[in-house]
């Protein structure tokens, strides 16, 4: 009984250990929630679409992001 109790104090302590530890954190989030970075800037994504082509075994797609609003686009 000694032994399990001396156990479970163990795994408490490390349970207590990990809550307390925090990671880096190693990427950055861009500030906006629809929106990835781009040369270091933050690109807004309004639209977008995927075309593709498949013949046989082989296929290539496409992918357009837009950004901005109904009288401008980027």
């Amino acid at each position: 009984m000694k032994h399990a109790v001396k156990i479970f104090k163990s795994l408490v302590v490390v349970m207590i250990a990990v809550l307390f530890v925090q990671c880096e954190k190693d990427d950055i989030s861009s500030k906006e929630e629809n929106a990835i970075q781009m040369s270091g800037n933050d690109f807004a994504i309004t639209s977008a679409s995927m075309v593709g082509v498949s013949i046989g075994d082989n296929g290539h797609t496409g992918v357009i992001l837009m950004s901005g609003s109904e009288t401008q686009l980027q």
